[in-house]
């Protein structure tokens, strides 16, 4: 599943995105190390403007060092984030 949505967000991006934005937002699901590596290459270079991981479970977000390093790259890379 973390294939498909890397392929949608790059595929919308550049086939139907028309000046538009994406706003990402992932609740309660853990993302170990291989599937931040699966969704990095499209956080890269999708037209995304916002991204929100949150956790409700426990009431805060997760920033573990590899999801730091992740949102690091993203926002170093992908100049539509704001």
């Amino acid at each position: 599943y973390w294939k498909e949505l890397a392929a949608a967000l790059k595929h919308w991006s550049e086939y139907h995105a028309n000046g538009k934005y994406l706003h990402v937002q992932i609740f309660d699901i853990e993302l170990p190390k291989a599937v931040l590596g699966i969704l990095l290459p499209a956080f890269e270079q999708s037209r995304i403007e916002t991204i929100y991981f949150y956790d409700t479970i426990h009431q805060k977000s997760r920033h573990t060092g590899e999801m730091a390093d992740f949102v690091k790259k993203v926002l170093q890379t992908n100049l539509f984030i704001t």
